[in-house]
């Protein structure tokens, strides 16, 4: 029987709870190692999605298009999960940051898939 190779994205950075929200709940989350980059950098997809019903018939409308958020600064693998220009795509954080650049860190998801940005 053949081995499986090693996936060097299922390599996980353990992060302890550190916020406690309402009602006893917590925030939890594991960030792994080697995450999808897009040119270098930690991305997120925004899809738009109409839901009208949810009872038989079930109706789902989904836009054409949508957003690729980009984090301002190029992901190198360390344990410094405070840089947020690194590692969180949110751009109202990302455009205080001096090597921020708005027309290439937000791009249309067509765009993106179709490998149309340089």
């Amino acid at each position: 029987m053949q081995e499986e190779a090693e996936n060097p994205h299922s390599e996980l950075i353990h992060v302890e709870p550190k916020r406690q929200l309402h009602n006893n709940s917590y925030v939890v989350q594991k960030y792994l190692k080697y995450p999808a980059l897009w040119k270098g950098h930690k991305f997120d997809f925004r899809i738009y999605v109409l839901i009208t019903s949810v009872v038989d018939p079930m109706a789902i409308f989904l836009y054409h298009d949508g957003l690729v958020r980009l984090a301002s600064q190029e992901y190198k693998c360390s344990n410094n999960l405070n840089d947020v220009y690194t590692h969180l795509t949110n751009y109202s954080l990302n455009k205080k940051n001096l090597q921020f650049d708005g027309a290439n860190m937000k791009l249309k998801v067509s765009d993106v898939l179709k490998g149309e940005i340089s």
